[in-house]
Protein backbone atom coordinates (compact mmCIF):
# COMPACT_ATOMS: atom_id res chain seq x y z
CA UNK A 1 0.00 0.00 0.00
CA UNK A 2 1.29 3.50 -1.06
CA UNK A 3 2.04 5.75 1.85
CA UNK A 4 0.99 9.48 1.32
CA UNK A 5 3.82 11.74 0.87
CA UNK A 6 4.20 15.04 2.91
CA UNK A 7 5.54 17.77 0.27
CA UNK A 8 7.62 20.48 1.83
CA UNK A 9 6.69 24.20 1.09
CA UNK A 10 10.46 25.11 1.34
CA UNK A 11 11.83 24.37 -2.04
CA UNK A 12 15.63 23.37 -1.82
CA UNK A 13 18.62 23.39 -4.22
CA UNK A 14 18.78 20.25 -6.33
CA UNK A 15 22.35 18.37 -5.34
CA UNK A 16 22.59 16.76 -8.32
CA UNK A 17 22.99 20.40 -10.26
CA UNK A 18 26.24 20.70 -8.80
CA UNK A 19 28.59 21.65 -11.98
CA UNK A 20 29.23 24.69 -13.63
CA UNK A 21 29.64 24.35 -17.50
CA UNK A 22 32.22 26.43 -19.35
CA UNK A 23 30.35 29.23 -21.78
CA UNK A 24 30.06 28.05 -25.51
CA UNK A 25 32.22 29.88 -27.86
CA UNK A 26 29.53 30.36 -30.34
CA UNK A 27 27.29 31.68 -27.89
CA UNK A 28 30.04 34.61 -26.62
CA UNK A 29 28.71 37.92 -26.72
CA UNK A 30 31.30 40.65 -28.08
CA UNK A 31 32.25 43.65 -26.23
CA UNK A 32 29.42 45.94 -26.46
CA UNK A 33 29.34 48.59 -23.40
CA UNK A 34 26.44 51.01 -23.95
CA UNK A 35 24.13 52.51 -20.88
CA UNK A 36 21.29 51.75 -19.16
CA UNK A 37 18.33 51.75 -20.82
CA UNK A 38 17.36 52.49 -24.17
CA UNK A 39 20.27 54.12 -25.80
CA UNK A 40 19.56 54.06 -29.50
CA UNK A 41 22.44 52.15 -30.64
CA UNK A 42 24.96 54.60 -29.01
CA UNK A 43 27.73 53.64 -27.17
CA UNK A 44 28.12 54.57 -23.60
CA UNK A 45 31.28 56.94 -24.25
CA UNK A 46 29.97 58.44 -27.41
CA UNK A 47 28.06 61.66 -26.71
CA UNK A 48 24.85 62.29 -29.17
CA UNK A 49 25.36 65.70 -30.34
CA UNK A 50 22.42 67.36 -30.98
CA UNK A 51 22.06 69.38 -33.84
CA UNK A 52 21.66 73.33 -32.26
CA UNK A 53 18.55 75.50 -32.72
CA UNK A 54 19.56 77.78 -35.32
CA UNK A 55 21.98 80.46 -34.38
CA UNK A 56 21.22 83.80 -36.42
CA UNK A 57 23.17 86.89 -36.01
CA UNK A 58 23.74 89.16 -34.26
CA UNK A 59 25.31 87.04 -31.98
CA UNK A 60 25.39 87.71 -28.17
CA UNK A 61 27.43 86.36 -25.11
CA UNK A 62 26.27 83.59 -23.59
CA UNK A 63 26.96 81.70 -20.34
CA UNK A 64 26.48 77.88 -19.35
CA UNK A 65 26.82 76.78 -16.37
CA UNK A 66 27.78 73.15 -15.81
CA UNK A 67 26.97 71.94 -12.05
CA UNK A 68 29.19 69.23 -10.19
CA UNK A 69 28.56 66.21 -7.08
CA UNK A 70 30.34 67.14 -4.29
CA UNK A 71 34.09 67.08 -4.27
CA UNK A 72 34.00 65.93 -7.63
CA UNK A 73 35.09 67.44 -11.11
CA UNK A 74 34.12 66.93 -15.11
CA UNK A 75 31.83 63.59 -15.42
CA UNK A 76 30.64 61.74 -18.35
CA UNK A 77 26.78 63.23 -18.04
CA UNK A 78 28.50 66.38 -19.06
CA UNK A 79 29.52 65.68 -22.21
CA UNK A 80 25.96 66.66 -23.88
CA UNK A 81 26.74 70.01 -22.46
CA UNK A 82 30.50 70.42 -23.82
CA UNK A 83 29.29 69.43 -27.10
CA UNK A 84 26.55 72.20 -27.07
CA UNK A 85 29.54 74.75 -25.82
CA UNK A 86 32.18 73.94 -28.68
CA UNK A 87 28.60 73.75 -31.22
CA UNK A 88 28.03 77.48 -30.13
CA UNK A 89 31.49 78.60 -30.08
CA UNK A 90 32.39 77.34 -33.05
CA UNK A 91 28.77 78.36 -35.32
CA UNK A 92 29.50 82.38 -33.59
CA UNK A 93 32.97 82.09 -34.26
CA UNK A 94 33.61 83.07 -30.76
CA UNK A 95 36.70 85.52 -30.09
CA UNK A 96 36.97 84.35 -26.30
CA UNK A 97 35.45 82.19 -23.99
CA UNK A 98 35.74 82.91 -20.02
CA UNK A 99 35.82 79.78 -17.99
CA UNK A 100 34.60 80.76 -14.01
CA UNK A 101 34.45 78.56 -11.31
CA UNK A 102 33.00 78.24 -7.87
CA UNK A 103 33.99 75.54 -4.46
CA UNK A 104 30.44 75.01 -2.94
CA UNK A 105 29.24 74.06 0.49
CA UNK A 106 26.09 72.79 1.75
CA UNK A 107 24.17 72.97 4.70
CA UNK A 108 23.34 69.65 6.53
CA UNK A 109 19.98 68.91 8.45
CA UNK A 110 21.74 69.15 11.72
CA UNK A 111 23.06 72.54 11.52
CA UNK A 112 26.72 72.04 10.22
CA UNK A 113 28.31 73.38 7.23
CA UNK A 114 30.18 70.42 4.70
CA UNK A 115 32.65 72.77 2.23
CA UNK A 116 34.25 71.28 -0.43
CA UNK A 117 37.96 70.71 -0.56
CA UNK A 118 40.35 73.47 -1.10
CA UNK A 119 41.43 73.98 -4.98
CA UNK A 120 38.34 72.09 -6.46
CA UNK A 121 37.32 75.38 -8.04
CA UNK A 122 40.44 75.49 -9.89
CA UNK A 123 40.89 71.88 -10.70
CA UNK A 124 37.70 72.01 -12.13
CA UNK A 125 38.32 75.27 -13.99
CA UNK A 126 41.89 74.25 -15.40
CA UNK A 127 40.09 70.46 -16.64
CA UNK A 128 37.13 72.50 -18.23
CA UNK A 129 39.57 74.96 -20.16
CA UNK A 130 41.61 72.17 -21.25
CA UNK A 131 38.48 69.67 -22.15
CA UNK A 132 37.52 72.94 -24.60
CA UNK A 133 40.61 73.14 -26.05
CA UNK A 134 41.10 69.34 -27.03
CA UNK A 135 37.17 69.59 -28.03
CA UNK A 136 37.99 72.53 -30.53
CA UNK A 137 37.48 75.40 -29.42
CA UNK A 138 40.91 76.92 -30.27
CA UNK A 139 39.99 79.67 -32.81
CA UNK A 140 38.81 81.39 -29.32
CA UNK A 141 41.19 82.55 -26.25
CA UNK A 142 39.96 80.35 -23.66
CA UNK A 143 40.91 81.84 -20.45
CA UNK A 144 40.04 80.75 -16.52
CA UNK A 145 39.01 84.05 -14.76
CA UNK A 146 40.22 84.66 -11.35
CA UNK A 147 38.70 82.08 -8.83
CA UNK A 148 38.10 82.86 -5.30
CA UNK A 149 39.23 80.26 -2.93
CA UNK A 150 36.01 80.37 -0.06
CA UNK A 151 32.54 79.24 -0.88
CA UNK A 152 29.46 81.15 -1.33
CA UNK A 153 27.33 80.96 2.13
CA UNK A 154 25.24 77.44 2.44
CA UNK A 155 21.45 77.99 2.85
CA UNK A 156 20.02 74.55 2.52
CA UNK A 157 17.92 75.08 -0.16
CA UNK A 158 19.88 74.70 -3.88
CA UNK A 159 23.22 74.43 -2.07
CA UNK A 160 23.82 71.75 -5.27
CA UNK A 161 24.17 75.68 -7.46
CA UNK A 162 27.07 76.43 -5.61
CA UNK A 163 29.12 73.71 -7.25
CA UNK A 164 29.45 75.10 -10.71
CA UNK A 165 31.31 76.11 -13.51
CA UNK A 166 30.21 79.00 -15.65
CA UNK A 167 31.76 79.08 -19.56
CA UNK A 168 30.87 82.10 -20.92
CA UNK A 169 31.17 82.00 -24.99
CA UNK A 170 31.55 85.65 -26.48
CA UNK A 171 31.56 86.16 -30.28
Amino acid sequence: MLKPVKVSPILEPDSSCNTILPAVEKYSVPFAPRPPGPSGGTLAFQTTRQTPDAIKPPYTARDFPIYYDFDMTVMGRHAALLSQIVDYAEQTEAKRVIVTSARGATLLSDGTVLTEKQGIAQARAAEMADLLKRAGVSKAVVQIAPISGEPEAAHGIDDWKLRRTTVRVEP
